[in-house]
C-alpha cells in the first residue's frame, strides 16, 4: 500500500480529483491507469486523503511507478480547467532485493538467537558459581546481595533478547509476506513459530525474577539458593528452547526457500515457453527477442544459486533433510539456453524456438523433480519422527513401570537389607534411562513443533524429583524417597500423555498432508489425501506383495529379517490405511458433484478383498493381478484429478485482483481525516456554501 495527503484550493470549487500512473519494467512500458479521488465537490479548500494498493498496478518486482494528482475545477463560465501536481517516481523492490533483504533479515535474526544461547549459558555459569560462594556463608552480605542484582540484570537482559527474537522473526515474516505468497504449510508453519517464540522465557521465570528483585532486603540465604536453583532451572529451559528454535528455524527456511525456488522455476518454464512462441513469429524483433532471453537466462543463473544455497541451508542442519543436487539437469536447460541466445542472434527463429522449448521442458521437469523431493522429504522426515516418538513412549512406559516396581519393593525393604544398594542402584539405571529420554525428546523437538514447549517443564519435574529421590535414598529415608518417587511417576505418566496427543496430531498431520498439494493450489479439499499419494502408496505395496510371494524378506531398521507375520500385518495395514484415504476422497468428491462414486465403492471392495487375503496368508497370484488392477485405476483417477486441478487453476487466474481496505494502524492521517468529518457535521445545513466554505477555511488554518 502507498498513501497519500495533499491540499487542493480553488475560488469555483472542485469538479473530480484523480490520481494517474503509468508503470514502467524493463521490458516495455504499461498502459496508463487514472483513479478517482473521493473529495467534497463544493468546498473550496479541503485536505483529500488517497491510498494506493500495488497490487492493483505492480505485477512484476522491480517495476517503476511515475504517477501525479490532477484536479479540475468547477468554473462553469469559462469551463473547466485543470491543475497538475509534480510527477513522482516511486520504484518497487526488484525480486533480487527483496531476496537480499530477505536473507539479511535471516542471518540477523540467527546472529541473534546464537548470541542469546550465549547469555543463557553465561547465566546459568554465574548462579553456579554464586551458589558455590554461598555454601560456607551463614548469611548474606551485602556483596551477595550485589551479585544477586547482577544476575536479576543478566536475567532481564535474556528475557529482552528473548522477546526481541520474537518481534524480530514477526516483523521479518510480515514483510516478506508483502511480496512473496506462500503455501498453507509454511503459513502454518511459520504461526507455529511464532508461538514457540513467544513463549521462549516462561511465566514462572518472569514471575520468580520479581519475586526475587521484590524481596532482595528480606531473603535469607536458604532462600536464595531455592529461588537460584529454580531460576537456574528456567535459564536451562530457556537455553533449550532457544537451541530448538533455531534448528526449526533453519529447517522452516530451507522449507520455504525450496517452496520459492519451485514456484519461480514454474513461473520461468511458463516464461521461457510463451518466448518461444514468439520467436516462431517471422515478423518478430530478434534484438527484442535476445534480450528477453538473456534477462531469462540471468534469472535461471540466479536460480542456481538459489539451489545452491538450498544445498547449504540442508547440509547446515543437525539431521539434514534427502536433498538431491540437480547440477546435470541445470546444466542442460542453461545450454539449451545458451543455444537460443545464439540462434537468435544468427536470426535462425526457429532453431531457436526448439531450443526454448526443450529449455521450459526440461525446467518443468526440473520442477516436478524439486516438488517430488519436497513431498517425499515430508511424509518420510514425518514417518521417522513418528517412529522416533513411540520408541520413545514405549522407553518411557518401561520406566514408569520399572519405578512403580521399585517403589513398592522399596516400601517393603529395610535400610539395613543387603539388597538395599542393588535398590539405589536400580533407581540410577532408571535416572540415567531418563535422562537418554530427555536427550531423544529434546532431539526430536527440533525437529517438529507437534512436541509443545511444556514438555520441558514435566522434564524439569522428573529429574528435579529424581535428584530428590536419590539423596533420600542415600540419605536411608525411605518415606522421603518413596514420595518423590510417586512424584516421579506422576510427572512421567502426564509427558506420556502429552506426547501420546503429540502423535496422535502427527499421524493425523501426515495423513492430511500425504495428499496435499506441493504449493497453494485452489483445489477443493484441499488438504485430503490425492490420488497420486494413494498411488505411490500403492505401488510400494504391490512390490512388497510380490516380494513376499518370491520369498524375499524385507529387512527393519536394524538390517534384521521380520517374520512373515509381521510384514503381512504391516501390508494389511498399509492396504487398509490406502483404503480410508480413498473413502475420504470419495466423500470429498461426492459432495461437490465429481468422481464416480459408484466405481470408487467398487475400488474400496478390492481393497477389502484383498486386506482379507493377506491376514489369511493367502496371497495368490489373483490377490496380486487383484493389486495390479487397482494400481492401474488409481493411475486412471490421478489423471482425472490433475486435469480437474488445470481447470481450476486456470479459472482461479481470473479472480486474482482483488481491493484492499485501508488498514488503519497504516494511515497516519486517518484521525485527521475523521476529525474534519465531525467538524463538517457541525456546520448547520442552512447555511449558504459562501458561509459553510468560510467555516471550512477557518478549521483547515486552525489544522495548520
Amino acid at each position: 500500500m502507498l498513501f497519500f495527503s495533499g491540499q487542493i484550493k480553488d475560488d469555483y470549487g472542485f469538479k473530480k480529483l484523480t490520481f494517474n500512473c503509468a508503470v514502467r519494467n524493463d521490458n516495455s512500458e504499461k498502459n496508463s491507469q487514472t483513479f478517482p479521488v473521493t473529495i467534497n465537490t463544493q468546498l473550496v479548500q479541503q485536505q483529500f486523503f488517497y491510498q494506493l494498493n500495488m497490487n492493483d498496478v505492480v505485477h512484476t518486482p522491480g517495476d517503476v511507478i511515475e504517477y501525479y494528482f490532477e484536479v479540475w475545477d468547477n468554473d462553469g463560465v469559462s469551463g473547466s480547467k485543470s491543475s497538475r501536481s509534480r510527477t513522482m517516481i516511486y520504484k518497487t523492490l526488484s525480486a533480487e532485493e527483496v531476496q537480499e533483504k530477505s536473507e539479511n533479515n535471516t542471518e540477523k535474526l540467527k546472529n541473534n538467537m546464537q548470541a542469546a544461547l550465549k547469555n543463557a549459558s553465561s547465566l546459568q555459569k554465574s548462579i553456579d558459581e554464586l551458589n558455590r560462594r554461598l555454601i560456607d556463608k551463614k548469611s548474606l552480605s551485602w556483596q551477595d546481595k550485589q551479585n544477586i542484582e547482577q544476575l536479576l540484570d543478566k536475567s532481564k537482559e535474556l528475557q529482552k533478547k528473548a522477546e526481541d527474537i520474537q518481534k524480530m522473526f514477526e516483523n521479518k515474516e510480515n514483510w516478506e509476506n508483502q511480496f512473496k505468497e506462500l503455501n498453507e504449510d509454511i503459513l502454518k508453519k511459520q504461526e507455529e513459530l511464532n508461538k514457540l517464540l513467544e513463549k521462549l522465557m516462561s511465566d514462572e521465570m518472569k514471575a520468580l525474577m520479581e519475586e526475587l528483585e521484590k524481596a532482595m532486603d528480606k531473603l535469607d540465604k536458604e532462600k536464595v539458593k531455592n529461588m537460584l536453583d529454580k531460576m537456574k532451572l528456567g535459564a536451562k529451559d530457556v537455553e533449550k528452547e532457544l537451541d530448538r528454535s533455531l534448528e526449526l528455524f533453519k529447517q522452516f527456511e530451507f522449507e520455504k526457500k525450496l517452496s520459492e525456488t519451485i514456484e519461480k522455476l514454474d513461473k520461468m518454464a511458463e516464461e521461457q515457453n510463451k518466448l518461444s512462441e514468439k520467436s516462431e513469429d517471422k515478423n518478430a524483433d530478434n534484438k527484442q527477442l535476445e534480450k528477453e532471453q538473456q534477462n531469462l537466462s540471468q534469472k535461471f543463473e540466479n536460480l542456481k544459486k538459489d539451489l545452491d544455497d538450498l544445498d547449504k541451508k540442508n547440509k547446515a542442519l543437525e539431521k539434514p533433510n534427502k536433498f538431491e543436487r540437480t547440477d546435470e539437469q541445470q546444466k542442460n536447460i542453461s545450454e539449451q539456453m545458451q543455444n537460443s541466445s545464439e540462434q537468435l542472434q544468427k536470426n535462425n527463429n526457429k532453431k531457436a524456438s526448439q531450443s526454448q522449448k526443450k529449455a521450459a521442458e526440461e525446467m518443468n521437469q526440473l520442477s516436478d523433480k524439486l516438488k517430488e523431493m519436497e513431498q517425499e522429504m515430508m511424509q518420510e522426515n514425518m514417518a521417522e519422527d513418528i517412529d522416533a516418538l513411540r520408541d520413545i513412549l514405549e522407553n518411557l512406559l518401561r520406566s514408569s513401570f520399572a519405578q512403580e516396581a521399585l517403589m513398592l519393593t522399596l516400601s517393603k525393604t529395610r535400610v539395613n537389607d543387603p539388597k538395599y544398594v542393588a535398590l539405589m542402584q536400580e533407581q540410577n539405571k532408571i535416572k540415567d534411562d531418563l535422562k537418554m529420554i530427555e536427550d531423544s525428546l529434546f532431539a526430536l523437538s527440533k525437529r517438529q513443533t507437534q512436541i509443545q514447549s511444556f514438555v520441558n517443564s514435566e522434564i524439569a519435574d522428573i529429574n528435579s524429583n529424581m535428584d530428590k529421590a536419590v539423596e533420600s535414598l542415600v540419605g536411608r529415608n525411605i518415606q522421603l524417597a518413596n514420595n518423590r518417587q510417586q512424584y516421579v511417576m506422576t510427572h512421567i505418566n502426564n509427558l506420556a500423555l502429552m506426547l501420546n496427543e503429540a502423535m496422535q496430531n502427527m499421524q493425523m498431520q501426515m495423513q492430511q498432508k500425504s495428499g496435499s498439494c506441493n504449493k497453494s493450489c485452489s483445489k477443493p479439499g484441499q488438504g485430503q489425501p490425492s490420488f497420486k499419494s494413494m498411488r505411490q502408496m500403492q505401488e510400494a505395496l504391490n512390490k512388497m506383495l510380490q516380494d513376499l510371494k518370491e520369498g524375499k524378506q524385507p529387512q527393519d531398521k536394524q538390517g534384521q529379517g521380520q517374520s512373515l507375520s509381521e510384514q503381512l500385518a504391516r501390508a494389511a495395514a498399509q492396504q487398509e490405511a490406502i483404503r480410508n484415504q480413498l473413502r475420504s476422497i470419495a466423500e470429498e468428491l461426492k459432495k461437490q458433484g465429481l468422481g464416480n462414486s459408484k466405481e470408487l465403492d467398487d475400488l474400496q471392495r478390492k481393497m477389502e478383498q484383498s486386506e482379507s487375503d493377506i491376514v489369511n496368508k493367502m496371497i495368490s497370484r489373483e490377490t496380486i493381478n487383484r493389486q495390479q488392477e487397482i494400481l492401474t485405476r488409481l493411475l486412471e483417477h490421478e489423471k482425472a484429478e490433475m486435469e480437474r486441478e488445470m481447470e481450476e487453476r486456470r479459472e482461479s487466474n481470473e479472480a486474482k485482483n482483488q481491493k484492499f481496505s485501508n488498514p488503519n494502524q497504516f494511515f497516519k492521517y486517518n484521525n485527521l481525516k475523521s476529525k474534519e468529518e465531525e467538524i463538517l457535521k457541525t456546520i448547520p445545513p442552512s447555511f449558504r456554501i459562501f458561509y459553510k466554505n468560510k467555516i471550512n477555511e477557518y478549521f483547515y488554518n486552525f489544522h495548520e
